[in-house]
């Protein structure tokens, strides 16, 4: 006779909503969220335990992965400003939640091929709290959760695709684009004072660094020799527009001057056609 088996309960996707204060964040494939509490052994004469105490900032980390499905709010926080981040099983109990407080967002990135849906993928580095944050931790909070139970809960999808993107930027005028990875590096300093374990602001350490490598399906791209890279640096201006799929509106732009070739790889086989990819590097003052 076989014996009766009980599943221990779970939770589902469809339970785990995130946003971004009270703001909906559609189209998540993943996020993961850690932090580790800093600490050293506290050695002295004459100890016969060990002591940890509590030693430098506390920070946790939160990196996010992404469809396009619409305009991403995250890019509005590659600046000065910071935000808070909410997962939810239920938006009428904010009290049941997995979130932070005080992000920054440190690394941004997105991704387009052909036949795919384009992603972008974020790094987030939390100066506040992290974990099950009580509804009323500050005014932000208490506002945000109110606005969050307060919500519809449709969902609109404003979806672009590979086939809706328009790149501009002198090597493609004749030369078939296969895909594009593109990365800013934001660096931030913190500053923390005496007397208080939060931290008192959070700068932009400038320049942002942009990163962008493409790949090309080669028609007469006419490749630049290494020793000219020097003294005959090749500087373009990049202008990425992610539009719907089918109304053709923009959805959401990038735009990058003085972007430098700095790189060339060129494959060539008997399987396929010549295909190059080309890392240019950039950045914002």
């Amino acid at each position: 006779m076989a014996e009766n088996v009980t599943f221990a309960g779970r939770v589902r996707r469809e339970h785990q909503r995130f946003f971004i204060n009270s703001t909906e964040l559609f189209g998540v494939q993943s996020i993961n969220l850690g932090y580790a509490v800093g600490g050293q052994n506290l050695a002295y004469l004459g100890m016969n335990n060990a002591n940890f105490v509590p030693a430098g900032a506390q920070v946790g980390n939160v990196s996010l992965n992404r469809l396009m499905l619409d305009s991403d709010p995250l890019l509005n926080y590659t600046g000065e400003n910071g935000f808070n981040g909410y997962i939810l099983k239920n938006l009428t109990n904010g009290a049941d939640n997995y979130s932070f407080t005080s992000g920054f967002v440190t690394q941004y990135g997105l991704k387009c091929a052909v036949g795919e849906i384009p992603q972008s993928n974020a790094g987030i580095t939390v100066f506040g709290n992290m974990g099950k944050i009580a509804t009323g931790e500050s005014s932000q909070t208490l506002t945000d959760f109110a606005n969050i139970s307060a919500a519809t809960s449709g969902v609109f999808f404003n979806l672009t695709s590979y086939g809706a993107l328009t790149v501009s930027i002198n090597d493609f005028n004749s030369n078939r684009l296969l895909g594009l990875d593109l990365s800013l590096k934001i660096n931030r300093n913190p500053i923390y004072r005496l007397g208080s374990k939060a931290v008192k602001n959070v700068f932009i350490n400038y320049p942002i660094e942009v990163d962008c490598s493409f790949e090309v399906d080669i028609n007469d791209y006419d490749a630049t020799t290494l020793d000219k890279y020097l003294n005959l640096p090749k500087v373009e201006n990049l202008t990425l527009n992610l539009n719907h799929f089918t109304r053709g509106h923009t959805i959401q732009s990038f735009a990058f001057s003085n972007m430098e070739l700095l790189g060339e790889e060129r494959n060539v086989n008997i399987d396929g056609n010549v295909v190059s990819r080309l890392a240019y590097k950039g950045y914002i003052l």
